[in-house]
């Protein structure tokens, strides 16, 4: 029994692969994190779409909203693209920033990053004074660096017009005088650095190409340090209004419902929502790459 169409199948093949990541890397965060993880949020992580109501083609489920959630990654990058593409487009000479700063261990990410957006502030208000409007949508990304054990904490941006991204650079390096200019840099934006810009916040391999593991402490730390954190924050642009209108459901027993098995949602008869959702190999053996043995 087919119950969407089968142009819909792409999307919900990949929505239960990631529901099989995801559950796998919170089983291993759980161990990781010593119950110091709120318990109702694991909980809701761990109930990210299980279930799915179909009214006459309307489709809805429920989502967790973590930042951990490869499910909610996705669903999240998808608005911000749909949000923010437009605007930027509309800016003249789109330029893509990177503003570093010196690695640091686990213990220092939190203060670190906190510090970074401080001078992100501060940076843009001194070159207000001086005339110069930086208009433009900024991301925290953080990485792991595997053989130093430290983290990468930078900031990515598109900016409109070079002049702004330069001076910004300028003032980021007088701001962080440990900072090296090489480590900093701007270029032309083109339609895949704005793409780029949208993924997550943090890269779950390592940022050693030589590297295959993926760190479960070490994205632990990262999760802990973004608490309370915008990982994204637009300056002078607005992000556009959503046209969608979310499907008016009203009781849950009065529809179909489809809960999530494994592999799959079936109903109450046991009759998969769609009969040939495929869980990839590479995907039941994601926690093969997982690593437990660095703080």
């Amino acid at each position: 029994m087919q119950v969407l169409t089968s142009d819909q199948l792409p999307k919900y093949q990949n929505r239960a692969n990631q529901i099989v990541l995801t559950r796998q890397l919170l089983e291993s965060l759980q161990d990781a994190m010593n119950r110091d993880m709120p318990y109702k949020s694991l909980q809701r992580a761990f109930g990210c779409g299980e279930w799915i109501k179909v009214v006459n083609g309307a489709v809805t489920s429920h989502f967790c909203g973590n930042r951990f959630c490869l499910v909610c990654n996705r669903i999240r990058t998808a608005k911000l693209i749909n949000g923010y593409k437009i605007p930027l487009e509309k800016l003249p000479d789109l330029q893509f920033l990177t503003l570093t700063v010196v690695n640091c261990d686990h213990n220092g990410l939190p203060d670190l990053i906190r510090a970074m957006y401080r001078c992100f502030y501060k940076a843009k208000d001194n070159l207000r004074k001086q005339g110069i409007k930086v208009l433009g949508i900024r991301k925290l990304e953080i990485t792991f660096n595997d053989i130093q054990n430290t983290y990468h904490p930078h900031f990515h941006c598109i900016v409109s017009g070079q002049i702004p991204g330069l001076a910004m650079i300028d003032e980021w390096l007088r701001l962080n005088p440990t900072s090296i200019l090489k480590a900093q840099d701007i270029q032309n934006a083109d339609q895949n650095a704005v793409m780029e810009l949208f993924k997550y916040f943090t890269k779950l391999k390592s940022n050693n190409s030589y590297s295959e593991n993926i760190s479960i402490l070490a994205l632990k730390n990262i999760i802990f340090a973004i608490r309370g954190v915008r990982i994204f924050q637009p300056f002078g642009v607005k992000m556009e209004k959503s046209t969608y209108q979310k499907p008016q459901i009203d009781d849950i027993q009065t529809h179909d419902v489809y809960y999530w098995n494994g592999s799959n949602w079936v109903n109450k008869e046991n009759k998969p929502i769609f009969g040939d959702i495929r869980i990839w190999n590479k995907t039941l053996q994601f926690s093969n790459v997982f690593e437990f043995d660095r703080e």
